[in-house]
């Protein structure tokens, strides 16, 4: 019989074939590959009329170098079905041209729809012009474009028939570049040392606790698979601990730290080597550790690519996460407010991923706040790619020490990486602590089957070690996402309780069943152990949080409406990629039940009841929910990936049996393969809509904070924003464009509250009010009454970006009251000019 671990092992010759076919492989994907790029679309104001006969829409804009494949054009239906086809020409000043058409039945009412047409290479600064006709001759049975405000340039527009109108169509040019390119062009634009400095306090710390923290027999590769959990928890509790001490976190400390921690990895990883090499297996290299750590590698790098190109990180929670960065960078430790960038009095959010970022940036010796941009943007742009990664060496940890076997912990940490839409997907959201705390979880679960006594035996200095690991990871866990923390506590209950049940089912004699559950008492005790070490490190923080937290939605205590439950949150994903993966999980979960696996069958269990009450619209509960079921389905890729995992190495050592020459080539060449189709498949998780700002945007601010124009006169005073809400009783306020990161650029306030602010007391209910309520009347700027509110509460400007929201533009351009300030692109500041005697 073959074992498992044989299977991560090749003969020299036939690693060195493989390595070859990985770098002949791996080049062709760089080379052939093409990633799209795509700028988000103007906020859209009204229609620019019926397409029909001689009515026509027409735009010019100037193109960006690259590979033109298409264009992204905002359509409208007016709610019914049309007929005819709608025809897309294009042409360059050069006389180059492109058609496409479309059925008009085919398209979605406000909705983006694509033409694309075979590519056309395009200069800087070239002109191009696109046309949209319709053949039908009725205007009853016509479809139309949507319009913007205004121009964004001056020198370029619209047309509308033969008539000139003084805004744009809704659009966005696709270009399209190869994946070697890209990766090259973010490499010669990127500042080297935040990358250095991230990559280090990623492994560092994390290696140097290893030594204190992991059993003394566990290999050097494993210690390094686990190094990037043990440094996001060791971090966290050291920014922590020097906010309590008063020792000022710096960027001479930060590079302190890492001179300490690089000692001890040096003494440590001595040691362990030289334990290694005294052994058999010490002599061979570990050819899982490099599939895992190349597979980890091609995942940061295909992150980057594929969000490198946003002018501001997607989504809306980056602006509080670079938020909570800068204050520590700026304050030298935990802040206690917010202030002066928003009027919240307390600070009880998780900070994990934030002390990474802080620390990244300040040993990096970012500059200060305001000179070059947002404190602490480059490190977290530079941080979440390798956060939302890294996860993948902690499920290969994990793998390892299930002893599922090489092949299946190569396997999952390729699916982690390169295959399955989360964790990639945490990018397009923002969940960037959610993405740290599952850093985390996999190797606290490791530790935490082994105190408990699923895995290998251990005794001793050992096992104390795994306990003093399980406290400090789980103490790290809390202070980076408190939510999956509560997930590692309810693992760890059933966990306990899985244990109970075998050592109660152990020896029907009476000496037997004696000793079994002395042996479960003794495990419990080293699980008690570990919650009290757990507890005493967080103890500082949980004071902190009874003073400030608050649970919920305006004192809701955590009960809120359907829509907040409703799994659309999650945007859409790619469905194949969702529904082949689930199959192959269900496969390998009957293996894992076939087979016994502990951990496994562990995870399973958890998730469908973590699932089950995570909606108490699905199951009515009397207490509130902790977990949505939208966290809990972002979660899924970490079970799913070990049982994908162990259904492979399975497949694998039933082949083995037959075929040994050629199986362990045989599956690093599957896995190969799923890792390059699972990497071509990754961009399709990110839409340029899913972002808040655009490169005008960016450039607006850029420019104004480098000409130190914050806001325009009298000043200060309030900038109103684009803000929506969400009903999700009770209501939530959101932005919907560029203006929520003004305070990060101006220092000034905004009508917009940070979105962590229900879990903040130091917010007061009449502030949240006074905010739903400018959000409600932002669609009617020009009446007296709302121009009368605005003035009351101390609004004296208003940005409107690119993206746009529920703030009409035009009535500002219109209206009086309003005096236009500076624009460039689709970026605009106006000033509410004051009330005349």
């Amino acid at each position: 019989m073959v074992s498992r671990r044989a299977l991560g092992r090749w003969p020299v010759p036939g690693a060195a074939a493989l390595a070859v076919l990985v770098a002949l492989a791996s080049l062709a994907f760089l080379l052939f590959d093409q990633i799209e790029l795509s700028e988000p679309s103007r906020g859209a104001s009204e229609p620019i009329g019926p397409l029909y006969g001689p009515f026509e829409a027409e735009q010019t804009f100037t193109a960006g170098p690259g590979t033109l494949v298409g264009v992204n054009v905002r359509m409208a239906t007016y709610a019914r079905r049309n007929g005819g086809i709608v025809s897309f020409s294009l042409a360059t000043q050069e006389g180059a041209s492109r058609r496409a058409t479309e059925l008009a039945a085919n398209l979605t009412d406000n909705a983006l729809h694509a033409f694309r047409f075979e590519p056309l290479d395009l200069k800087a600064k070239d002109r191009v012009t696109f046309v949209l006709q319709s053949t039908t001759a009725d205007p009853a049975n016509a479809v139309t474009v949507w319009a913007t405000a205004r121009q964004g340039d001056p020198s370029v527009g619209a047309r509308y028939g033969e008539v000139a109108v003084p805004r744009d169509l809704v659009f966005s040019p696709i270009y399209t570049e190869s994946l070697g390119t890209r990766m090259l062009r973010l490499f010669r634009n990127s500042s080297l040392l935040p990358i250095l400095f991230a990559i280090l306090l990623m492994v560092m710390p994390g290696l140097a606790a290893s030594s204190l923290l992991l059993p003394r027999r566990t290999s050097v590769g494993q210690r390094l698979a686990a190094a990037p959990a043990l440094s996001i928890a060791v971090l966290a509790l050291a920014v922590l601990f020097a906010t309590i001490t008063g020792v000022p976190v710096t960027g001479q400390n930060a590079r302190l730290l890492l001179g300490i921690a690089a000692g001890a990895v040096a003494f440590g990883t001595g040691r362990a080597i030289a334990a290694s090499r005294a052994s058999t297996a010490g002599n061979r290299l570990d050819w899982a550790l490099i599939a895992a750590l190349a597979a980890t590698a091609g995942g940061v790098a295909m992150r980057a690519a594929i969000f490198g190109s946003d002018a501001l990180p997607a989504g809306a929670d980056p602006y509080h996460h670079t938020l909570i960065t800068g204050l520590i960078m700026e304050r030298g430790g935990l802040p206690t407010s917010y202030e002066p960038y928003a009027p919240i009095g307390s600070f009880s959010y998780h900070f994990g991923f934030h002390a990474l970022a802080a620390l990244t940036s300040l040993a990096a010796g970012s500059e200060p706040l305001h000179a070059i941009g947002p404190r602490g943007l480059d490190a977290v742009q530079v941080v979440t790619p390798l956060v939302t990664t890294a996860s993948a060496l902690s499920v290969f940890f994990l793998a390892r020490e299930s002893r599922l076997g090489d092949a299946a912990a190569v396997a999952a940490a390729v699916v982690v990486a390169l295959v399955s839409p989360y964790p990639a997907a945490f990018l397009t959201v923002g969940r960037y602590p959610e993405a740290a705390g599952m850093v985390i979880l996999p190797v606290a679960l490791a530790l935490l089957v082994r105190v408990i006594g699923f895995g290998r035996k251990s005794g001793g200095q050992s096992e104390w070690r795994c306990v003093g690991g399980l406290g400090v990871l789980a103490a790290g866990l809390f202070l980076t996402h408190y939510r999956v923390a509560a997930c590692l506590a309810l693992i760890g209950l059933l966990a306990l309780i899985w244990a109970a049940g075998r050592a109660l089912r152990g020896p029907q004699s009476r000496g037997g069943r004696r000793a079994a559950i002395a042996s479960f008492a003794h495990r419990g005790r080293g699980l008690i152990i570990a919650v009290i070490l757990s507890l005493l490190l967080v103890a500082p923080w949980l004071w902190r949080l009874s003073q400030g937290f608050a649970f919920g939605l305006g004192g809701s205590g955590g009960r809120y409406g359907p829509e907040y439950y409703d799994l659309t949150r999650l945007g859409g994903m790619p469905r194949e990629t969702m529904v082949g993966l689930g199959l192959l999980a269900l496969a390998g979960l009957a293996v894992a039940v076939k087979l016994r696996q502990p951990p496994v069958l562990l995870l399973a269990t958890w998730f469908v009841l973590q699932l089950a009450f995570s909606n108490p619209y699905w199951l009515p509960m009397p207490f509130p929910v902790l977990v949505d079921d939208v966290t809990v389905v972002t979660l899924l890729f970490f079970p799913a990936s070990l049982c994908i995992g162990l259904l492979f190495g399975e497949t694998l050592r039933m082949f083995a049996r037959r075929q040994l020459g050629i199986a362990a080539p045989a599956g690093a060449a599957m896995l190969l393969a799923a890792a390059l189709v699972g990497a071509a498949g990754l961009p399709a998780i990110h839409a340029a809509n899913d972002s808040l700002a655009t490169m005008d945007d960016l450039q607006f601010l850029s420019s104004r904070m480098r000409l130190g124009l914050a806001v325009a006169p009298p000043g200060p005073g309030l900038v109103l924003i684009n803000a929506a809400v969400r009903h999700w009783q009770p209501d939530y306020v959101v932005p919907t464009d560029a203006g929520y990161w003004f305070p990060l650029f101006f220092g000034e306030g905004t009508t917009l509250l940070p979105m962590l602010y229900p879990a903040e007391r130091g917010v007061s209910m009449p502030q949240v009010d006074e905010m739903e309520r400018l959000a409600a009347v932002e669609g009617d700027l020009g009446s007296p009454e709302v121009v009368g509110l605005l003035r009351a509460v101390g609004v004296t400007e208003i940005f409107v970006g690119a993206r746009g929201g529920p703030i009409d533009e035009r009535a500002l351009l219109r209206s009086p009251e309003y005096r236009l300030v500076d624009t460039q692109g689709g970026a605009a500041l106006y000033q509410l000019l004051p009330a005349t005697p």
